[in-house]
């Protein structure tokens, strides 16, 4: 079903879309206006849709009016990925990133401040050789991701089972590896990584959701990090960085892997 529920109650039984948000919106006004006429579910659902869909907007057009430069990708692929769709917990350390709260809990991340970390630790990241980097990425969606990059960059090292102590710190260890450059997916669950990277001074680039802390992470990158089409998302960047560094496109332009290669499992292939 998509994100828009489904207008089965309505008779039709077809999902909307986001790209159908116009007639959604239209349709939800419609439904939450003349309660009368439906039953309190249908009437909760229009509700429900009118809300979604004014906050997708709203969120929208925060983020173009407060934008200084043209964005990475256009904001409707962002909102698209739910790369903005954060947690119902925050702390103080993500605090600053956050745009607003929605009547469900959940925090929603400035679409600004996660273009702006974005283009920050892409820049960053081109510093290095390929062969240079290490990405930690032991959960399942971030681990799809990774591996779909390595097919372009095999030189790009990945970690995706469980971290093993002793993986940057210990030479004796099989795991041992000495990058230049960290970057993790889950700063929760790939802590060990980030504190053996801070002692042996190797910088860490961290995607960091509303519930995650930012210590030992030198370059933040503020996104949904647990979701499918928001991890593709970031690496379907870092990838197009990387093959632009490199010469394999001259411009932007010129990338026509689709995001959704990033987006689709192994065993869907």
């Amino acid at each position: 079903m998509g994100p828009w529920g489904s207008l089965g109650a309505c008779g039709l039984g077809v999902p909307v879309t986001r790209v159908q948000k116009g007639f959604a919106l239209c349709l939800a006004l419609k439904l939450s206006a003349a309660p009368s006429l439906f039953t309190g579910e249908e009437s909760k659902l229009g509700e429900n849709m009118v809300d979604e869909a004014k906050e997708e907007m709203e969120t929208k057009n925060n983020a173009e009016e407060n934008a200084t430069a043209g964005f990475l990708v256009p904001v409707e692929r962002y909102l698209e990925a739910g790369i903005h769709i954060g947690t119902k917990l925050k702390n103080g350390d993500t605090a600053e990133f956050i745009y607003k709260k929605r009547k469900d809990g959940i925090y929603i991340l400035d679409i600004h401040a996660i273009d702006e970390h974005m283009r920050e630790a892409l820049q960053f990241l081109k510093n290095f050789d390929n062969k240079d980097i290490t990405i930690v990425a032991t959960r399942a969606y971030a681990q799809n991701a990774a591996k779909k990059l390595k097919k372009f960059f095999k030189d790009i090292d990945i970690i995706t089972d469980r971290f093993i102590p002793g993986t940057f710190t210990n030479p004796e260890s099989k795991h041992f590896r000495e990058p230049s450059v960290v970057i993790v997916c889950d700063p929760r669950t790939e802590k060990e990584a980030i504190r053996e990277a801070n002692y042996t001074k190797i910088p860490v680039v961290g995607l960091v959701d509303t519930d995650n802390m930012t210590k030992g992470i030198d370059h933040v990158v503020s996104m949904n990090n647990k979701g499918r089409k928001s991890l593709a998302l970031f690496f379907w960047l870092l990838a197009r960085e990387l093959m632009l560094k490199h010469g394999g496109i001259k411009g932007y332009d010129e990338f026509k892997v689709p995001i959704s290669y990033f987006e689709r499992l192994e065993i869907e292939e």
